[in-house]
């Protein structure tokens, strides 16, 4: 419900993204450690304005998953080695599961009974339908997202986390 107030222009792709990053982690996103580091020195390095995130952004209902958003992690003066090792922690020993990817889509569906989202519960189950028929896939924030809220993050465990970070003042809940 945070991101529905944050992000009012999202689109049910980029709901469909945020639940499938709670339920599965970063493992989709992670080749290999250089690569990672790569694509992390570069976006650190180009990030564009954005509106105001949390730097600890809570996506699982367990609290266990967040994406740690750039701008507020470069502001902090946080060392990308730490974000990075992360990362990569979390999509080597993170098990996520296709199963709480569809629990956790049936329990957005149902929040979005009492117009919680710009989207019906029907346009949410007909979305993850789609997204069943080719295997719940990653896939890509919306084009509005993208250009409205220059969406710069990764997923972690936040046990993965050194303590200064992942601490409830910088969170989203």
């Amino acid at each position: 419900m945070d991101h529905s107030q944050r992000y009012p222009e999202w689109k049910i792709e980029d709901l469909y993204k945020l639940v499938y990053q709670a339920a599965k982690g970063s493992e989709h996103a992670v080749q290999d450690a250089e690569s990672a580091r790569v694509w992390l020195e570069n976006e650190m390095a180009n990030l564009a304005s954005g509106i105001a995130e949390p730097l600890v952004d809570m996506i699982s209902p367990d609290d266990q998953i967040a994406r740690i958003h750039l701008r507020p992690f470069a502001a902090a003066g946080y060392d990308s080695q730490i974000l990075l090792e992360a990362f990569i922690q979390t999509a080597r020993e993170f098990k996520g599961s296709t199963d709480t990817l569809i629990l956790y889509g049936r329990y957005i569906a149902q929040l979005a009974t009492d117009e919680t989202f710009a989207f019906t519960s029907n346009d949410i189950e007909k979305f993850f339908r789609s997204m069943e028929e080719i295997n719940y896939p990653a896939i890509h924030h919306s084009s509005a997202f993208a250009a409205g809220y220059a969406p710069a993050y990764r997923v972690v465990a936040i046990k993965y986390l050194p303590i200064e970070i992942s601490s409830p003042q910088h969170n989203s809940r």
